[in-house]
């Protein structure tokens, strides 16, 4: 998976908000084009350090313990939100509608690991902000509407 920044450079603060950055000090966690978003906006994906209800700390709160229980496609346990939100960014391989305007992105390796993403303006360009993320099954799968499908894997 990508690898994310320690902990002492996590954050790249762009003005309200700190953004969970990549060891190459990007950002953009990974990217949704046209095609791949249901008729709405392409723009890259952020993962924000947010608070209870959304971003890396709902995450780690709701969901750290079973996304450190997850695998990664090399076989090794995830270390923390960040990394799992991540690689989902980076290999997601399909995409489904939500019934609040959200996406979910999904990447498929034994498990289902996703991440829910929203559209949010900037002063530099509209983006998706990650508001949470974790295991599904097929079965909460099969009741999205899937928009965006696969072949390759997302480079």
């Amino acid at each position: 998976p990508p690898r994310v920044s320690p902990p002492h450079k996590r954050y790249k603060v762009m003005g309200r908000h700190k953004f969970v950055r990549l060891r190459n000090g990007k950002i953009d966690l990974g990217r949704l084009d046209e095609g791949m978003t249901g008729g709405k906006e392409a723009g890259p994906v952020r993962l924000q350090k947010g608070n209870p209800r959304f971003g890396e700390l709902h995450i780690e709160i709701g969901h750290g313990e079973e996304i450190r229980s997850a695998r990664a496609s090399d076989g090794e346990h995830y270390s923390d939100a960040a990394e799992f939100v991540a690689d989902i960014a980076a290999n997601f391989d399909s995409v489904y509608e939500t019934y609040d305007e959200r996406l979910v992105l999904v990447k498929r390796n034994g498990d289902n690991k996703v991440i829910f993403v929203e559209l949010k303006p900037s002063s530099t360009g509209k983006y998706w902000n990650v508001i949470s993320s974790g295991l599904r099954n097929d079965t909460w799968l099969k009741k999205r509407s899937k928009i965006w499908p696969r072949t390759e894997p997302n480079k």
